[in-house]
């Protein structure tokens, strides 16, 4: 089903995973389990660990899986905070342009709460995705411009009603665009004031 794909795909996507980090790993340690067997198994050197080690080693991995665990939850909830907030002020934002507004009831204040509301929308998505996508991120964090970023695997375009991005702009252009647009009430010709 398209579900069964979804999780296929997710599980194997070289895409935000760490699959290209530790396929060398993983693939070195199965070669070498498939050697420390067969030496044992021709009887030429008995390489395997005894009880003790293997008891110490189930410690030390569960030590380390439950406390990358807790990172990954501190990580989680840092971000799900920092989304929380920009979600918070997106709606402070329109309340306030709402509420600015609120006596004009003529077509240009319409536009300009419409044109408020995209460019809010198309803000909040290209931020939401960003954060999503692990390599645009770290691209972004180090500075690069999104626009620069080309990266083959990026190739779907959604609507802003799919939860995803129109397109993949930079957000500090976006957040200039909107700031930009709230500045435009004061220079309309028939003013809102």
């Amino acid at each position: 089903s398209n579900l069964d794909q979804n999780r296929a795909g997710i599980l194997f996507s070289l895409v935000g995973s760490a699959w290209h980090d530790v396929f060398r790993l993983c693939a070195m340690n199965s070669a070498v389990t498939i050697l420390i067997y067969q030496l044992r198994d021709r009887d030429v050197v008995d390489l395997a660990i005894n009880a003790k080690g293997h008891t110490f080693l189930l410690f030390l991995v569960s030590f380390l899986v439950i406390e990358r665990l807790n990172i990954s939850v501190h990580q989680f909830y840092a971000a799900r905070n920092d989304v929380n907030v920009m979600y918070s002020s997106a709606r402070r934002l329109a309340s306030k342009v709402a509420a600015y507004t609120r006596d004009e009831a003529g077509d240009k204040a319409q536009q300009y709460r419409n044109l408020i509301m995209r460019r809010l929308l198309v803000l909040l998505g290209s931020s939401t995705y960003i954060v999503q996508d692990r390599a645009l991120s770290i691209a972004v964090i180090e500075g690069e411009s999104v626009e620069g970023h080309k990266r083959e695997h990026i190739k779907k375009r959604a609507s802003v009603h799919d939860g995803a991005l129109l397109n993949e702009k930079d957000p500090l252009l976006r957040k200039k665009r909107l700031r930009h647009s709230v500045k435009t009430l004061l220079e309309l010709k028939d003013p809102m004031i």
